[in-house]
């Protein structure tokens, strides 16, 4: 497991069964999660996020403005709260909750 305490995190890649949970602020983020990875960032106050999820991956976050992105091939996205913008692309058994 990657733990990552930041005062500003501006984009993430995970794969391979990848475990990690993050915490601090953003404007934006990039989240990229495929193979198995686990991405917990619950505890980062980020404005806008782009997420791209695959392979089985899952993700949880914390977009208070806007998400946009895609969530395909068996991934899970879950949302602790409900931004204005939602613009995901949810295909091959992706799931978004929240």
């Amino acid at each position: 497991m990657v733990k990552v305490d930041m005062p500003v995190l501006i984009g993430l890649f995970a794969d391979g069964g990848a475990t990690v949970d993050a915490t601090g602020t953003a404007d934006h983020l990039e989240l990229r999660a495929e193979g198995g990875a686990a991405v917990d960032f619950e505890d980062i106050t980020v404005q806008t996020m782009n997420v791209g999820l695959d392979g089985g991956s899952t993700a949880t976050v914390n977009p208070l403005h806007e998400v946009t992105g895609r969530v395909t091939g068996g991934a899970t996205l879950t949302l602790t709260n409900s931004p204005a913008a939602r613009d995901l692309d949810v295909s091959g058994g992706g799931k978004v909750t929240g």
